[in-house]
């Protein structure tokens, strides 16, 4: 549909979606509200269409204005799209743990640093979890700890340190990305509480 509107220099009608509150609650508490999906009068048209880049960039307003490198870059951190440099890992059933996990952490990264947050890797320093998310201001909001699954590997182990550490740090959330080593990756986020829910979690041994 996309395609066509762009060979026909047509635009297309939008439905935007703003929250009530911040994405980071959104993240963590499920009974969080948003705001009512609502038509958007402006007009959209695809600006550019990349089939090399299985890219099409959507613009919101009058034709002529095509973003630049910089903002498609900070546009595709958002969104968590891998750069031209940083290819997405390829699809393999026989990656290893190690791999997966990688996949995992990168995509985890890239999805809090893309919506503005800091995301520290401390997964060296076995404090039961692996990255902490901080605003702006420095505030701590998510101790998270990453695991990643694929279809070679679809289950995973919590490690005692992050079982001790989900009991006692208020902040601490179980992250899950699924098919983390394909085109398709996808996370959810879970509470300590939550734990039991999270497919593939197994018991500790």
């Amino acid at each position: 549909m996309l395609k066509r509107t762009f060979d026909a220099g047509q635009g297309f009608r939008a439905v935007l979606q703003t929250n009530r509150v911040a994405i980071a609650e959104l993240e963590i508490n499920k009974g969080a509200k948003v705001s009512t999906r609502v038509r958007d009068d402006a007009e959209w048209h695809v600006a550019t269409w990349e089939p090399d880049q299985k890219l099409a960039v959507l613009v919101r307003g009058p034709r002529g204005w095509i973003p630049d490198e910089a903002e498609l870059k900070a546009a595709k951190a958002r969104g968590s799209v891998p750069h031209e440099d940083e290819p997405a890992p390829a699809v393999s059933e026989q990656a290893s743990r190690e791999e997966v996990q990688a996949a995992a952490m990168g995509y985890v990264m890239r999805h809090f640093k893309g919506y503005g947050y800091n995301a520290e890797d401390v997964t060296s320093q076995n404090l039961g979890y692996d990255i902490e998310v901080s605003n702006a201001k420095g505030a701590t909001l998510l101790r998270v700890a990453v695991k990643g699954t694929s279809t070679g590997l679809p289950g995973f182990q919590l490690t005692s340190d992050e079982h001790a550490c989900s009991t006692r740090e208020p902040l601490w959330r179980l992250l899950v990305v699924a098919d983390a080593i394909g085109a398709t990756a996808q996370h959810k986020i879970y509470k300590p509480s939550e734990m039991d829910q999270a497919p593939g979690c197994e018991p500790l041994g």
